[in-house]
Parts: structure tokens; C-alpha cells; sequence
């Protein structure tokens, strides 16, 4: 389910570069200005490379095209040396004190997708019913990396070098079960993250470009937000956040899946380590109870999933 204004930097942060002479993923630190109406920022060391436009959320959006354009890095992380501005969506929700953690590749599979849910699949939708059991999910392949995920199924996997970086008290707060070998998959042994969320997927009053549905026949929902030069799909609400915020934790649900997040902090501290490659941190809208909107009403799905 994508946006078409959403495609340009999906494509950034999936990687999905012609040019590959560097490594992916590094932290770059930026810094910006107000000028002439509008916003310029750009690379501390390398103020040459540098986005403007009047908003801040294109000008952000510019300079981390031009850090794609010139370094081949699709999965660049931006650290800004002084705060965002009050203005813009951006900072509107909380900015990037939020991750999602997830792999630029996809894996194929689970083959054995209804089994692995207590109630099956929907026939007319293929969202599952009830809650995950302990069947262990079939793949045919896993790209090679920290992680990846299975666009049908909203599952994400995880490397076991990559769950190893994580603090026992992180680790406390996540399951995973483990995914059985696939023939065309690395050695390593990957994980599926099965829970369990601090919080759920929230709507946003007045917020444009909702995109989604609800199933007729279970009631599944499954939607995100696609604004023109705007980073965050996903929303959670700032009450439902606990105090202190974990700095690893889940969101989402069984049904409309289920996604790895950390604080922006943390996940600094690991975007230097070499048993990260191949995940990507995208952010997380927080909302406050003004924006808030619970159940943003959908339209319902009209054409059944095609089924093998």
C-alpha cells in the first residue's frame, strides 16, 4: 500500500540506489537554517550538500536526495546538531524521537501463513484471525542481512547477531519466534517478531492522504498516512506511550502487524555496528490527544484476495 508521493523516499530508504561504492547507513551530521521565507539545511562537513525549499519537510527530503545522489547511501540517518523547528509536520510529531527498525529487503514467505495464526486467515482479505501461535513460519528465501520483511504478511524478521546487540531488559520486552531454514537463505539464523506492543496504530484528525480499508467479512483494518514530502506513515499515541518511554520496544497488532521500534538515541548507538546492515530506521508519528482520532474511519475493501 503505497502513496505515489511516498514512492521517491521509500526508494531512499530501501536503498534502492544505482550507486553502492559506500557503506549504507551512516549518521550524518546536519544542521539548518532559516532564511529568505524559507529553510536550507545541510551537511556540517560538507556544506555544499545542502536541501532548501520553503517547507521544512521538502528541504529535509532535498538534502537527503543529495546525500542518495552523492554517496549512494539509501539509508542514511540525519542528526541534526541543534532542534528541529516548531513548524512543520515533522516536528508536529515528534520529529524522529521515534524508529522503526525494519530490513530494505523482502523475504518470501511464510509458506505456511494461515498455520501460524490460532484462527486461520480471512478468505476475503488474508489478514489473520486470532493471535499468533508457536507454529514456526516457512520461508523459500531470506535475503541475507540484519533483517528483512514480508510485504503481504506485515512480518518482520531478525537476524540472531543483530537481537544480540540488544540489553537483556530490551530483549525482556520482545518475543520472537524462530523461522525455519529456507533453502536459498543465509547460514544465519533469523527470528520473526511476534510481540509484544507497548501500543497500537492510531489515526490523525484532519491529516491528509489516509490510505487503507477495512475487510467486510472480519473487520480487519489495515492504513497509513501518505502526505506529499512527508516521512511518517505510522502513528501511535503519546498517551499510551509508557513513562519512561523503553528504548526497544513493538507496536502495532497481530493483524495489521507488528514493527520494531526504538528511541532515535538508541538507535544511533547501534547504526555503528556492523551486525545492523541491512536494517533501515524510518520514524514514528507521535500523536497528542488534540490530533487524535482512534479509529479513522475506511473504506471498505471491494476485491477478495486472490488465493493459490
Amino acid at each position: 500500500m503505497r502513496a505515489e508521493a511516498a514512492d521517491g523516499f521509500d526508494k531512499f530508504c530501501q536503498g534502492e540506489h544505482p550507486l553502492t561504492s559506500v557503506a549504507e547507513g551512516k549518521i550524518y551530521s546536519c544542521n539548518w537554517v532559516s532564511e529568505h521565507g524559507g529553510f536550507r539545511l545541510w551537511l556540517d562537513r560538507h556544506p555544499e550538500i545542502a536541501g532548501v525549499d520553503r517547507s521544512f519537510d521538502r528541504a529535509y527530503r532535498r538534502l537527503w536526495s543529495q546525500i542518495c545522489e552523492k554517496y549512494g547511501d539509501g539509508e542514511a540517518q540525519l542528526e541534526f546538531v541543534t532542534e528541529l523547528p516548531d513548524s512543520g509536520l515533522l516536528s508536529k510529531f515528534g520529529g524522529q524521537a521515534i524508529v522503526k527498525i525494519v530490513g530494505n529487503a523482502s523475504a518470501e514467505g511464510p509458506l505456511n501463513f494461515a498455520q501460524c495464526y490460532t484462527g486461520g486467515v480471512c478468505h476475503f482479505c488474508g489478514h489473520p484471525l486470532g493471535e499468533r501461535n508457536t507454529t514456526t513460519g516457512t520461508y523459500s528465501a531470506i535475503p541475507p542481512g540484519a533483517g528483512s520483511f514480508t510485504a503481504a504478511a506485515f512480518l518482520h524478521l531478525f537476524s540472531e547477531p543483530f537481537i544480540g546487540l540488544l540489553r537483556p531488559d530490551e530483549r525482556s520486552g520482545l518475543r520472537f519466534l524462530p523461522v525455519a531454514p529456507a533453502r536459498k537463505s543465509p547460514p544465519r539464523k533469523y527470528f520473526e517478531l511476534v510481540g509484544d506492543p507497548i501500543a497500537g496504530y492510531v489515526g490523525v484528525r484532519n491529516l491528509e492522504r489516509l490510505i487503507g480499508s477495512q475487510c467486510p467479512e472480519c473487520d480487519g483494518r489495515r492504513y497509513g498516512y501518505y502526505v506529499r514530502d512527508f516521512p511518517i506513515h505510522e502513528f501511535v499515541a503519546r498517551a499510551d506511550l509508557p513513562k519512561p518511554l523503553p528504548s526497544c520496544f513493538a507496536i502495532g497488532d497481530t493483524r495489521a502487524g507488528l514493527l520494531l521500534c526504538m528511541t532515535a538515541q538508541r538507535w544511533r548507538e547501534l547504526a555503528k555496528r556492523p551486525e545492523r546492515k541491512g536494517l533501515i530506521a524510518e520514524p514514528i508519528g507521535i500523536v497528542e490527544d488534540r490530533d487524535l482520532e482512534r479509529t479513522p474511519k475506511l473504506p471498505l475493501k471491494k476485491t477478495p484476495v486472490k488465493t493459490a
